[in-house]
């Protein structure tokens, strides 16, 4: 590879997103790299799906960030030494604003409409859990769901507007790998992920 190439795509997430107030559907891509420093740098951009142009959005360190055009505007998580915090920057005013923290790490982002969704653990906490953050209300609450459930992913369906998430027994994780890392020779049978959707949040 030529040294004039510096930066090294590590992450790239696709999340489409749909929305009431804009028709277009587009595609919110987060790359994250290296400058010629070796800092971490991430650009988020929008792909319009209509027009096959590719704008960027935004750059930062942060490695966990997505677009919203209904909002025009980005949500990323921020950490420090007591947590992550969910961020907002407006792309209108081009300012950031802290929305929510006290998590221990949030894995993923999904906006819709007035909601911000996203994966995180708690504090003393192992499982992911999901969570909600309601923009016109600025509260920031846990979304029901089993105690015992460890939730690796979330996606949302523009089409049908629903969003589903894969969750599994965390005792159920736990014993597995505790059955792998035992034997000899044996290897890691991963427990069953169900499928769930959310509804009326």
């Amino acid at each position: 590879m030529k040294k004039s190439i510096q930066l090294l795509v590590v992450l790239c997430i696709f999340v489409i997103t749909g929305c009431k107030t804009n028709k277009e559907r587009y595609l919110s891509i987060t790359t994250s790299g290296y400058d010629k420093k070796g800092n971490v740098v991430v650009n988020i951009y929008e792909y319009s799906l209509s027009s096959k142009k590719v704008t960027k959005k935004y750059t930062s360190s942060n490695p966990l960030g997505v677009y919203s055009k209904s909002n025009n505007a980005v949500y990323y998580v921020e950490e420090d030494n007591s947590g992550d915090y969910l961020y907002t920057y407006d792309l209108d005013t081009k300012k950031s604003k802290k929305l929510s923290g006290g998590l221990t790490a949030m894995n993923q982002i999904i906006p819709i409409d007035n909601n911000i969704y996203v994966l995180g653990v708690e504090k003393g906490q192992r499982s992911l859990k999901p969570y909600r953050y309601n923009i016109e209300t600025k509260k920031f609450s846990k979304i029901k769901a089993e105690e015992d459930l460890d939730f690796d992913h979330m996606v949302y369906d523009v089409f049908n507007h629903d969003l589903y998430l894969c969750a599994s027994n965390q005792k159920e994780e736990d014993q597995a790998l505790e059955e792998a890392n035992a034997g000899k020779g044996s290897k890691y049978i991963a427990p069953n992920t169900h499928i769930y959707r959310l509804k009326n949040n």
